[in-house]
């Protein structure tokens, strides 16, 4: 399977007025990275090897990948996990504490059997499948040797992984002395020393672009929703799906991964109090724009302020 989709990666290299343009192409995923300098042959390996080691770890997309094998185990099963998983694990345990239990990656045990909203809402209400929902299902001892107490959990990663592949390709083009750069990773961005033309790669509405001076944020993540039900979608404490297709996320901390995250996992919170919620810190810039009705509304932390135009 891993070498089936190697055959099908492969990368555009074109250059304008703004650099080199990379793309990067997998199935259905897309990575840019843009520079000014060269990119080698060598680095350019690097760069592929790098983006699907990652992949084929915590991608629940590839069948074959360590989570996609980790989900099939069978009850009370060890399995020594590799890095990626580990500190992605914790991620996701910390942001399913802070949410106090409504962003739950374990969901993925429903929506693994379906994506249509009627099916996941009955599923939600079906005991059976409820007890496949829980982070406590999911234990660790000696910090990698993972096992899981109920055979039907499953767990995906799909709130954090562009800030993981991002974060990983930004520390390896710093280190081959790249010394300017952007890299786009599904809705996660980070700008190196220059700036980046968004229009090019995202449809906004124009009320956004009008607010937000984009040239001015070195890191950040776009959650929109894209008609595809993932785990960061459902309040596990009260089974509401949030499909709202309305709501935009903005998340501009120094930080890529918790950008990724906090972006996703923000719309199962009450972004209408975004200022006094104990979900987010406000020291973190965020921006919102969501409808009530026919009308939209803005809202920024006050860290933000310094995006605005």
């Amino acid at each position: 399977m891993r070498f089936l989709i190697l055959i099908v990666f492969f990368f555009v290299l074109y250059t304008n007025s703004y650099g080199i343009t990379k793309e990067y192409n997998l199935i259905d995923k897309k990575l840019i990275i843009f520079t000014n300098d060269e990119i080698s042959n060598e680095l350019d390996n690097l760069i592929e090897k790098k983006f699907d080691a990652i992949l084929s770890v915590i991608d629940v997309n590839e069948s074959d990948s360590f989570v996609s094998r980790f989900n099939e185990l069978e009850r009370n099963s060890q399995v020594s996990a590799p890095d990626y998983f580990v500190d992605a694990f914790l991620i996701l345990k910390n942001y399913n504490k802070i949410s106090k239990g409504s962003f739950d990656p374990t969901i993925f045990s429903i929506i693994s059997k379906s994506k249509k909203v009627k099916k996941i809402t009955k599923l939600l209400n079906t005991s059976s499948t409820r007890r496949c929902i829980s982070m406590n299902n999911i234990k660790v001892k000696a910090s990698n040797i993972f096992f899981k107490v109920q055979e039907c959990t499953k767990l995906s990663f799909d709130s954090v992984i562009s800030g993981i592949v991002v974060e990983n390709l930004k520390s390896l083009l710093v280190n081959n002395n790249i010394s300017n750069f952007s890299i786009i990773y599904n809705g996660t961005i980070s700008n190196f020393n220059q700036t980046l033309d968004i229009k090019k790669y995202f449809v906004l509405q124009e009320k956004i672009y009008e607010i937000i001076n984009f040239e001015n944020i070195p890191t950040y993540s776009i959650y929109t929703f894209d008609n595809e039900i993932k785990t960061y979608h459902i309040n596990q404490k009260n089974n509401q799906i949030v499909d709202d297709n309305s709501i935009f996320i903005l998340v501009a901390s120094d930080s890529i991964v918790n950008n990724d995250i906090l972006s996703k996992t923000l719309n199962l919170s009450d972004f209408t109090k975004l200022n006094n919620s104990e979900y987010i810190n406000v020291n973190i810039p965020v921006f919102i724009s969501f409808k009530v009705g026919t009308f939209t509304y803005y809202k920024h932390s006050r860290s933000f302020e310094k995006y605005l135009n």
